[in-house]
């Protein structure tokens, strides 16, 4: 009949447009996948942004850095000569702080330091050293060593912190105790026999393990108080 073909022929033709269970079934199948790669995605650029607690390991390799000091101080030599001018203070701390700030950087990429805090320690110590000595001279004295140390550390304090509160919660405090680290480490290396007059730009290896113990120490506590999550670029 010609009313059944054309009824037979309007139901065809509305199942043609109608989506089918199965059609259903797989667009919710793509939507899940993509979903889920956009979730993963964001997981692993979270993860990877994010930088990692101090391990043993880590400040294992932190103490072990107190060996860069002693070389340190004889690049300085080599580069500079010994502090006597304001300008061998500018430069023999740079290189020492080079030195130092490469060691120091290795042990501290794990919770996201980079390469940028080899020039901010560079740069510290530089100012620092020279500031100390246009204002203080270098001294013959512990307590001399220590002003040096001071005025040198917060130098060092100052620079380093700037990439440090990127990292770590509470980083302020790195400024006074890396003067203070470093004023105590002058003072221990000068304490026990070192000669002043010798005109190093860091202090010795006794010295140098005070410092990098109580920096250790005060590294260790901010990392327990929290990291900063780093934004992905």
């Amino acid at each position: 009949m010609p009313g059944s073909s054309a009824h037979c022929e309007r139901l065809v033709s509305s199942r043609r447009h109608d989506p089918s269970t199965g059609a259903l079934r797989g667009m919710a199948r793509n939507i899940a996948r993509r979903e889920g790669s956009i979730v993963a995605h964001a997981t692993m650029s979270q993860e990877a942004a994010t930088p990692r607690s101090l391990s043993t390991g880590d400040l294992s390799i932190w103490a072990a850095t107190l060996i860069a000091f002693p070389v340190a101080g004889i690049a300085a030599r080599a580069v500079a000569g010994p502090v006597d001018a304001v300008w061998t203070a500018v430069l023999a701390g740079a290189v020492a702080g080079a030195v130092i700030g490469t060691a120091q950087w290795f042990a501290l990429k794990r919770i996201g330091a980079d390469v940028r805090w080899i020039a901010a320690t560079a740069a510290g110590l530089g100012i620092g050293l020279g500031v100390a000595y246009a204002v203080f001279g270098y001294g013959t004295s512990v307590a001399d060593l220590a002003i040096v140390g001071a005025v040198s550390g917060l130098g060092i304090g100052v620079a380093q912190w700037w990439l440090l509160r990127h990292l770590v919660h509470g980083s302020i405090v790195w400024i006074p105790a890396t003067a203070a680290a470093w004023a105590l480490g002058w003072t221990v290396t000068t304490s026990i026999g070192v000669d002043p007059d010798d005109r190093w730009a860091v202090p010795g290896l006794s010295g140098a393990l005070t410092i990098t113990v109580l920096l250790g120490v005060v590294l260790w506590a901010l990392a327990r108080s929290g990291l900063r999550a780093r934004a992905s670029s």
